[in-house]
Order: C-alpha cells, then structure tokens, then sequence
C-alpha cells in the first residue's frame, strides 16, 4: 500500500508536463496564425477563414476520435514491436482519412466558391499532411515519447513563420496564400515525423485497425456526434432566442480562452498513456492519477480565468477590437464553461484506460439536452452572459456525471461472488471487476 501511494504522488509526471507543453506549442501556432490572418485581410476573408478552420477542426477530432485515442488506449506501455505495428495502422488510416476529406471538400466547391474556396482549397489539397502530423504526434505520446512530438511541432512552428512570413513581406498577402503556407508547413513536419519515428505509414493496412478496434469505435464515434452536434445545436438555439450579437459575444469570448480550450481538448488524449500504465500498476494508481491530473488542469483553467478578468481594455480590444466589450461581459460565466471542462477531464480518461464502451457515450448523450437546456433557459433569463453562464452550469453537472460514472466502473459488480471479488481485487489492487480494458489484439 504504501508503494502505491507512494507512486500516486507521483502520478502527474514531468512527462505529462511535456506532453501539455506540446500542446500549448501547437495552440501558440494556431492562435498565431489566426492573429496574422485578421491584420492582413479584410472582414470577409476572415470569416471565410473561421468557416475553413471550423471544417478542419471537424475533421481533425473524427481522424483523433478513430486514430489516435484507440492507438493511446491499445498501444501505450506495450513492446516497441507491437506500437510500431499500430502506428504503421493508425498512420495510415490517419492518410485516408485526409485524402477522403480532401476529395469531399474539393467536390463541394461549387456550393462556397468565392473567399470560402479561397481557403478551403488549399486546406483541401493539404489536408493528409495535416491529419498526418497531428497522427505523429499522438504516436510519440504513445510512444513515452514526447520530447519527439515537441521537436516536430517545432519543425511545423518554423515551417510556419518562413512560409506565412514570407507571403506577408511578399507586400500582397492573400488568404489562399497564408492558408498554403501553415497547411504546406504541416506536410513537411509530417514527413519529418515518418523520419524521427523511422516508419512508414501503411494506408492498406487500415481496414486491419478498424476490424481489430471494432469495439472501441461506434461508442467512440457515438460521443464524436454528441459533442459536435450538441455543441451547434446549443448555439443554434442561443442564436435563436437571443440573436447574432449574444453568439458574437459567445464566440470573441472563445478567442480569449483559445489557448487554454486547445490544451483542455487535447489533455484528454496526452493523459490517456499515463492512465493506462496506472492501470497496470493497481485501480488505487489509476484513481490517483486521474484525479492529479485534473486537479492540475482545474488550478491552469482558474489561474487563466483569473488573467482574463484582468487583462487591460487596451490589449482586449487590440486582440479583439470592438469586440472586446461585448466578450469582457462573459468571460466570467465563460469561466465555468472551462473549470467543468478541466474538472471532467480525469474521469473522461480513467474511462478511456478501463476500456469503458457504455459508460461514456451515455453521458455524452446525456449532456446533449441538458446543455441547450440550460443555455436558452440562461439565455431567456439574462441574455447573453445568463446563455454563457448556463453552458457552463451544464459543464459543471457534466463533470458531476462524469465522476460518478468513473467512480462506479472502479466498483466490483454486486453479483460477484467473495472468491471472484478477491480474485479480481488481487488482480488490479482494488477490485475492479469486469473491466473491459486489454492488451492489443495479436495481429
């Protein structure tokens, strides 16, 4: 016991810093991007941008949702051989995935044309390189490898400010332009990345992945539609009982707290390793570790709330220009949004290490009503800051309901037998039963 607790306080490693550290080296180069992209171009080129970067993000979480987290869950403190052969998997399903968006968004042109096409052609063409080196990434994560994930977002930040840097000194910088660039960038650093893990990725060996993941990935695509579909369908609704200027306000809110929201969504998956060797080691390690990790992240998300409450008019309305009075009145209810995120965070990956297919995309289906719920009910109430403050109210009872179900699935099932239960208890160090968490299938 007291080895246990003693690795229990050590739960939340240096390595885990790293892995958010790369996190955050990747949000700094998107906001950055963002930021360039709004001096250098007119109004409608920018949103026409939001609409490219809204379609990458949509594809980018179904490529993470099907790829990288079955990799971190299967594939984390296993032997090299075996993670070598599921990154060669989950690369190249990764490379499908971009090719066949890319083909859909160049057959869909003809419906945005104008600005739009602008953008999303370039994000189109580019669009396996990107999916590839966000795949990369979360092998070396896998791996026990971060240092390797920092070098090549490096290698993607320097591609980056030489590619956009030199189409703004060109003295005409265009949106298509600025768009080549990050995406181009990305497809270097990806083929870096094959370099640094000495690997190829193997495309005709993706149906192997799906086959032998098949119970992962409908529960894991279930909550992929619940978090994007309830998402919009709750901004639709704001929209619609408070009007575009309540979902302005929401939106130059989500600005300031863009870096922090990156490092949020992808602590998930830079946790999941680490949960997993936890695991191995006994359910008291596992406890212990995911409840550190969402300590950690609750404190950065409070301590970046608090930053943003001070942050002077003057750098808010340089960041956001007339927007800024409008976002200043929700960033304390837009507070909560964050701090439920940040305190669900653990059990969401305590669930992921224990292979639970049931528990998750029930509470993800559960959030769907209860969020636009309490959105239009703060919005009716209060209007814009009372819709923000409702969200994040629904957040918090979401990360409730995360932790009891986390905390049920370490419970050992009532129709256990005494022997089965102490068998179970000896097995995994504090009587999880019934866990659905395994090795990687042999293939």
């Amino acid at each position: 016991m007291e080895t246990t607790i003693r690795r229990s306080r050590l739960a939340f490693t240096p390595k885990t810093a790293w892995g958010l550290a790369d996190q955050a080296l990747a949000s700094a180069t998107s906001i950055a991007l963002t930021v360039v992209v709004a001096r250098e171009v007119d109004i409608v080129a920018l949103g026409a941008f939001a609409i490219a970067n809204t379609l990458y993000m949509i594809i980018l979480s179904f490529s993470r949702t099907v790829v990288s987290e079955p990799l971190l869950v299967r594939f984390s403190h296993v032997s090299e051989g075996e993670h070598r052969r599921g990154t060669r998997q989950s690369t190249g399903l990764a490379l499908l995935i971009g090719v066949g968006g890319g083909v859909l968004l160049l057959a869909a042109r003809p419906l945005y044309g104008g600005p739009v096409a602008e953008a999303v052609v370039p994000l189109a063409i580019f669009l396996p390189g990107l999916l590839l080196k966000d795949a990369w990434r979360f092998a070396f994560i896998a791996a026990d490898r971060p240092g390797q994930a920092i070098v090549n977002d490096l290698v993607w930040a320097v591609g980056q400010v030489a590619g956009v840097g030199w189409v703004v000194a060109s003295g005409r910088p265009t949106l298509s332009g600025l768009v080549t660039a990050w995406a181009a960038s990305a497809a270097v650093a990806a083929l870096v990345g094959s370099a640094q893990a000495r690997l190829l990725p193997a495309p005709l060996k993706a149906r192997g992945w799906i086959v032998s993941h098949r119970d992962l990935l409908p529960a894991y695509l279930v909550e992929f539609l619940a978090r994007i579909g309830g998402r919009n369908l709750a901004l639709l609704a704001i929209g619609g009982v408070n009007g575009l200027p309540a979902l302005g306000a929401i939106r130059a809110a989500e600005v300031v707290y863009g870096p922090l929201n990156v490092v949020l969504q992808a602590g998930n998956l830079v946790a999941i390793p680490q949960a997993v060797g936890a695991l191995k080691r006994s359910a008291a390690t596992l406890r212990a570790t995911v409840t550190a990790q969402s300590a950690a992240l609750t404190v950065m998300a409070a301590c970046y709330a608090v930053l943003t409450l001070i942050l002077p008019d003057g750098l808010g309305r340089a960041l956001l220009g007339g927007s800024w009075d409008q976002a200043r009145a929700v960033l304390l209810p837009t507070a909560l949004i964050y701090t439920g995120v940040a305190a669900m965070t653990g059990a969401v990956v305590g669930l992921r290490a224990l292979g639970d297919n049931r528990r998750s995309p029930a509470v993800r289906l559960l959030l769907v009503p209860l969020t636009i719920g309490c959105g239009v009910a703060g919005g009716q109430l209060y209007g814009a800051v009372g819709a923000v403050a409702g969200l994040g109210l629904a957040n918090l009872a979401g990360a409730a309901l995360w932790i009891w179900q986390f905390r049920s699935a370490l419970r050992p099932p009532t129709d256990q037998s005494p022997e089965e239960t102490r068998w179970n208890s000896s097995n995994t160090g504090d009587g999880i039963a019934g866990s659905s968490f395994r090795s990687p299938p042999s293939r």
